[in-house]
């Protein structure tokens, strides 16, 4: 009966050990900061052109893969508080501000800097009532905002962004910052 417990026993102690392994941001040698796998990411976007959207969301990330070399794969979901704005100063009387529901994915080859992507999982437009032109009503249905993917650097902070596009006369766009953080054991 001995022998059989000794066994199961060092199979948990290991399964513990990498399970701890697997969620502390790992270090770089040397001076380098913070790098490592973030455990969340918050952002800020505000869209241009017309009518506009300003964003502040974040995300927590639950599934983190890491692999040799500081490559990992981590995601999660989230939420984003979004606001609507009228470029022709109509009254939103109802929806407005609204809810986005988020799923963001970093990517790392090399453990220095990581693709970050941040998308919409809204499936419904969301609908707002509002009055323009005097006492006119116009349903607006507007969509959660995706801000722009960027490569951030693997350390506590801020990555801006800006996207510019241009219709003829018309500028439209977005900016913003997508920002890493890394927690810390207790």
């Amino acid at each position: 009966m001995k022998h059989k417990r000794i066994p199961l026993a060092i199979a948990a102690a290991a399964l513990a050990l990498a399970t701890a392994l697997a969620f502390t941001p790992m270090r770089a040698h040397g001076d380098a900061g913070d790098r490592g796998i973030p455990c969340r990411i918050s952002w800020d976007d505000t869209t241009h052109g017309g009518d506009w959207t300003s964003a502040h969301g974040e995300i927590t990330l639950t599934q983190i893969m890491p692999s040799p070399g500081g490559a990992f794969v981590a995601m999660g979901q989230g939420a984003a508080t979004v606001t609507y704005h009228s470029a022709n100063n109509c009254r939103i009387t109802t929806g407005n501000p609204f809810t986005g529901h988020y799923m963001a994915t970093l990517h790392s080859e090399d453990g220095q800097t990581a693709e970050v992507d941040i998308q919409s999982v809204d499936t419904d437009s969301h609908h707002m009532d509002s009055y323009c032109f005097g006492n006119n009503y116009f349903g607006i249905d507007a969509d959660s905002p995706d801000p722009a993917g960027v490569t951030a650097p693997l350390v506590e902070g801020s990555t801006p962004y800006n996207e510019d596009h241009t219709m003829g006369s018309r500028h439209a766009g977005r900016a913003g910052t997508v920002t890493l953080h890394y927690c810390r054991a207790p």
